[in-house]
């Protein structure tokens, strides 16, 4: 990478390698993402309006209410967990890397599958009540 006037730029500074890889590196931030013409965002959580479970789609997947969303539900994102395949055996026959299984991704999908699903309809009108200010007040 060169700068303006024509020196280089490193990419990154300090050492190139270790023992704890750099997820992040390469990644594209969702602040650039969403700065790409063809990008359509998802609106911000507090201008999603909630009439019932059509609009839970609406919330971005950064957001506290996609996360609340989830638990108590099946989701593609606990079916693999849901259905074995880290489990040992299931990870060998279906050649899962062992930093993907283990018996603790079946075990978390059974908490959050053990918790109560959450109405985020009654949820926004509580909160709506909530904000209302008492009568005579």
């Amino acid at each position: 990478l060169r700068g303006g006037g024509g020196e280089r730029i490193p990419l990154w500074v300090g050492r190139r390698g270790g023992d704890v890889p750099n997820l992040y590196w390469r990644a594209v931030s969702m602040d650039h993402l969403r700065a790409h013409p063809l990008f359509v965002a998802a609106p911000e959580p507090h201008q999603v309006v909630v009439n019932g479970p059509a609009d839970y789609n609406s919330f971005r997947q950064d957001s506290a209410e996609w996360s609340m969303l989830h638990d108590g539900r099946v989701t593609t994102s606990r079916m693999a967990s849901i259905l074995g395949f880290y489990e040992p055996l299931g990870a060998t026959i279906l050649s899962v890397p062992r930093s993907l299984s283990g018996s603790h991704k079946a075990a978390e999908a059974a908490y959050k599958l053990a918790l109560p699903p959450i109405d985020l309809v009654a949820a926004y009108k509580a909160a709506a009540n909530d904000r209302k200010e008492p009568e005579g007040g």
